[in-house]
């Protein structure tokens, strides 16, 4: 790896030149600490490989299976993010009057969020 400061090769946290300690940073998608040197775009490599080699997804289908709130993000196989917006869901409507008048956003914003997802998914 190679130091920010003074471009010095070398292995370990700290940079034997300069004393530099070289920051760990996180993938956005897998949340493991990587050197920054190593990410792409914000991704492990893993991550990027997987995100360049996807499928491609259709914003249609995503938004369609979307009527039963994040279904649409398990089709473009984010499960956690699916799992937030049906938890949200289900809390709207069983929360008396603050959750019935948020039951509209809690419908259609996953609705509009999986097509948007699913466009910047295939624009990779």
């Amino acid at each position: 790896m190679q130091c920010e400061s003074c471009q010095t090769e070398f292995t370990g946290e700290i940079c034997p030149s300069c004393g530099l300690k070289i920051q760990k940073v996180m993938c956005k998608d897998c949340y493991k600490k990587f050197y920054k040197s190593y990410l792409q775009d914000g991704l492990c490599p893993i991550c990027y490989d997987k995100e360049i080699n996807a499928p491609y997804k259709s914003p249609l289908t995503a938004t369609l299976l979307s009527i039963v709130p994040g279904l649409g993000h398990y089709y473009l196989g984010l499960k956690d993010k699916g799992g937030l917006y049906l938890l949200m869901f289900c809390l709207s409507c069983v929360i008396p009057i603050i959750g019935w008048l948020m039951l509209p956003i809690a419908y259609f914003l996953p609705m509009f969020d999986a097509y948007k997802t699913a466009n910047r998914i295939n624009n990779r």
